[in-house]
């Protein structure tokens, strides 16, 4: 049984392409990684994974379709002080609730922060597509914050985004 599953290092953490596709008992994950965090395409494409805790000083990359068709996924949290980035329909038809991406020293819920002058926020085309649960997005960064076309495209529950970015 795989309903919570937790992964400490201190380097990189990489989830290499289909790694827990469908996967259907794993329910909540955690990372800390001092080192990059990377979820390759369709990495848990499909998986009834509800909640993820991200917590590294490294970049947090999300490839297309890494968490696309993932209906039971309640809460990503990313603590990161690096570039943070939503690829090409990583998200597509997904059902999160809530998104937040906060720097390890300060603490905001609910927001994207970070801290380094060279960091950015990117979401990718169709990163949030038809995510029909997903309320808010609160972007808030002393950085760079790119958002592609069609980023959250169909999203018929978002009704709050807020950027706030002084990069």
């Amino acid at each position: 049984d795989l309903e919570l599953g937790k992964i400490e290092t201190n380097g990189p953490v990489t989830f290499a392409q289909q790694a827990f596709q469908q996967t259907k008992r794993l329910l909540n994950f955690s990372v800390q990684a001092n080192g990059n965090i990377s979820f390759g395409f369709e990495s848990f494409y499909n998986s009834n994974v509800r909640s993820i805790t991200l917590n590294t000083n490294g970049a947090v990359n999300f490839s297309q379709q890494s968490f696309q068709e993932c209906r039971q996924l309640n809460s990503l949290n990313i603590l990161s002080t690096s570039d943070v980035s939503f690829g090409f329909q990583s998200f597509l038809n997904s059902q999160i609730h809530q998104l937040g991406v906060t720097s390890p020293d300060r603490a905001k819920s609910g927001a994207l922060l970070l801290d380094s002058i060279s960091s950015t926020i990117t979401f990718g085309k169709q990163s949030f597509g038809s995510c029909n649960e997903l309320t808010t997005v609160n972007v808030n960064t002393k950085s760079n914050v790119n958002v592609q076309p069609n980023s959250f495209q169909n999203s018929q529950s978002l009704s709050n985004v807020i950027i706030k970015s002084s990069g």
